[in-house]
């Protein structure tokens, strides 16, 4: 499923920081949040697995930028967390 201008440049991230600010989330919860935010349907499991995959990549990238921490697994699926200042203080 091809969903590439459904969201503005930077809008997944911006979503998915704001839904990291409450406490670690796994992939699936993230996906979820995006199309809670973008007011999708939430029952749809293609959109929601094709918007997980796509996810994927684009937090991958941010954990290289330092702006996310993987926080192992959960039932198979990796969960997220923003890092605590302490570890990264150019982040303050």
């Amino acid at each position: 499923m091809d969903f590439y201008r459904l969201f503005k440049r930077g809008e997944p991230w911006a979503i998915c920081a704001a839904a990291l600010a409450t406490g670690p989330r796994t992939t699936k919860e993230l996906a979820l949040a995006l199309m809670r935010a973008k007011g999708m349907d939430l029952g749809d499991t293609v959109l929601a697995k094709a918007i997980g995959h796509r996810l994927i990549h684009s937090l991958r990238m941010q954990e290289q930028r330092k702006r996310v921490c993987r926080d192992g697994k959960r039932h198979g699926v990796s969960v997220w967390q923003l890092p605590k200042r302490d570890e990264h203080p150019s982040l303050i």
